[in-house]
């Protein structure tokens, strides 16, 4: 795992307090994770969804419910057969169920 976007490499004595924010969120309701899988079991494609009050834009009185769709990503060999399309789907699908009007992607520049 690599810097993107001037983001430093995760810091591994960290890795289990973000584990456990996932964990927090996702009891809550409020994070959802899908994936694809091939005929061995080995996930492929993946996308998640969190849900989180924020204001809409800077001068909003009130924050609203938004969606993000996150960690969208397909391994290199299964791309292009409409996985992570499918998945963003599904999740876009969950954040909608769960009330929120819009959802944001958080992308690299890398794309990948």
């Amino acid at each position: 795992m690599g810097e993107v976007d001037n983001i430093p490499k995760p810091d591994l004595h960290k890795l289990e307090r973000v584990k456990q924010l996932f964990l927090d969120e996702s009891e809550m309701n409020q994070l959802l994770f899908k994936v694809a899988i091939d005929k061995d079991g080995a996930i492929v494609a993946c996308a998640g969804g969190l849900l989180k009050m924020e204001y809409a834009f800077p001068l909003a009185e009130e924050q609203s419910l938004f969606g993000w769709i996150i960690n969208v990503y397909t391994v290199e060999q299964h791309r292009n057969n409409g996985l992570a399309s499918k998945l963003v789907e599904e999740v876009c699908d969950w954040l909608k169920e769960k009330g929120a009007n819009r959802a944001r992607l958080w992308a690299s520049s890398s794309g990948g």
